[in-house]
């Protein structure tokens, strides 16, 4: 969230779930959204994995850095399990392409999800383990912490998440 479009004005507001590091980024948490495992929609467990069915599929991971491990990972291990990855992408639409044509699954906020299960013709099951609800963060830089439209537009996308977060 630290982003250099935040901080030369190039993007008024950047949503993620990471928390800024630099001190001039202000973010403030505007809901939690829950992880689910995506696949395709004839996959052939796409009624709901069981922890050693989910563990030996082959997953796709989102990293723009290309990590090959997440929290999943210890997780499993936690359990005496592996994944292997296949591939890790910097977009969700690159990880969506990859689902919709093979058996490999994503873990991934269900929200962010919704309007690509429709578009790759997608389906989500909810996680065989607990993970901890991933933070929806809205973040900008300090310039415009007073700015009234700024104010304006931060509460717009605060009551549009909480609309949204509601019907789920």
């Amino acid at each position: 969230m630290d982003t250099d479009e935040l901080r030369h004005g190039r993007v008024d507001l950047e949503i993620g779930a990471a928390v800024p590091a630099l001190p001039e980024i202000r973010h403030e948490t505007v809901g939690h959204d829950r992880f689910v495992v995506v696949m395709r929609r004839h996959h052939p467990y796409a009624q709901g994995l069981d922890l050693e069915n989910f563990a030996a599929q082959p997953h796709v991971l989102i990293s723009r850095r290309g990590r090959l491990t997440d929290p999943v990972d210890a997780i499993l291990d936690s359990h005496g399990l592996q994944r292997r990855v296949l591939a890790a992408v910097g977009t969700a639409a690159t990880a969506a392409n990859i689902i919709a044509g093979s058996d490999a699954v994503l873990t991934t906020p269900e929200l962010m999800w919704r309007p690509l299960l429709t578009a790759f013709d997608l389906v989500s099951a909810p996680l065989p383990i607990t993970l901890p609800a991933a933070p929806i963060n809205c973040g900008w830089h300090q310039r415009y912490d007073t700015d009234p439209a700024h104010t304006w537009l931060r509460a717009q996308v605060r009551a549009a998440f909480a609309q949204v977060l509601a019907q789920k």
